[in-house]
């Protein structure tokens, strides 16, 4: 019950032209690859970006009522020299809502474990 009320956050891990997406809680891993990254940035193509991603959240949140809007940390894995721009920020925090989060935190450290993700959610 408590599932259909609360829906687990979920961790996206992107790198060139492939996505991986964990939601520890429930234990699932998923990953996608498609041709959406450019040689100079993670996302070339926006669009096909976020078909795979928004397909990996409906695989991790199976059919409901209403349709889950998880949380979502994106973490961009690859071309970080210099960090992300304010341009790569909103176009991974809007990939991640059109995906069908409810919201979006960026994360560009290292990647994160089931414990470092609920340490992360919970500051």
């Amino acid at each position: 019950m408590k599932d259909l009320l609360f829906t687990p956050a979920a961790y996206a891990q992107l790198f060139r032209n492939h996505i991986r997406l964990q939601v520890p809680a429930r234990g699932i891993v998923l990953e996608q690859t498609a041709s959406f990254s450019h040689p100079r940035m993670l996302l070339g193509d926006f669009n096909i970006a976020e078909a795979c991603l928004g397909a990996l959240l409906k695989k991790a949140y199976p059919s409901r009522l209403l349709p889950a809007r998880p949380l979502l940390v994106m973490h961009p894995c690859e071309l970080l020299e210099g960090g992300l721009s304010k341009l790569e920020e909103r176009a991974l925090t809007e990939l991640g809502l059109g995906a069908g989060s409810r919201e979006v935190r960026l994360w560009t450290g290292a990647p994160l474990d089931a414990d470092a993700l609920e340490r992360l959610l919970a500051s």
